[in-house]
């Protein structure tokens, strides 16, 4: 959608059938949207990435869905091998009892780039 050399932003918006099937619950049919962006900066050596996806449903008000809110930053350490840490954060609105309806995850990895 809007691009150049140092950053990209993509939204894209769409129509979505979930068939959601949680521990110790009935099955729940949701018809719904479904919305996602992503950012994407390039830095001098670095690199930023930014998702999100939410999915609000129409036939239940209750079953809304913030699958993922996820950033990562990459920066090169040695030759081909990067460095990246990254937060995801993961909401569901309706949980079975017994589990959040928030979850967050933090990661780090090293990446090594083929030739």
């Amino acid at each position: 959608m809007f691009g150049n050399a140092k950053h990209s932003l993509d939204l894209k918006a769409g129509v979505s059938y979930i068939n959601q099937q949680l521990s110790g619950l009935k099955s729940t049919s949701l018809e719904g949207s479904a919305f996602d962006e992503k950012y994407v900066r390039h830095f001098r050596k670095a690199l930023f990435t930014q998702e999100l996806a939410i999915n609000p449903s129409w036939t239940n008000s209750k079953a809304l869905s913030g699958n993922s809110f996820r950033r990562a930053l990459s920066v090169p350490v040695i030759k081909k091998f990067s460095l990246t840490v990254g937060a995801s954060d993961n909401y569901l609105d309706n949980p079975p009892s017994g589990f959040k309806r928030n979850s967050t995850q933090f990661t780090t990895g090293l990446t090594y780039v083929l030739p």
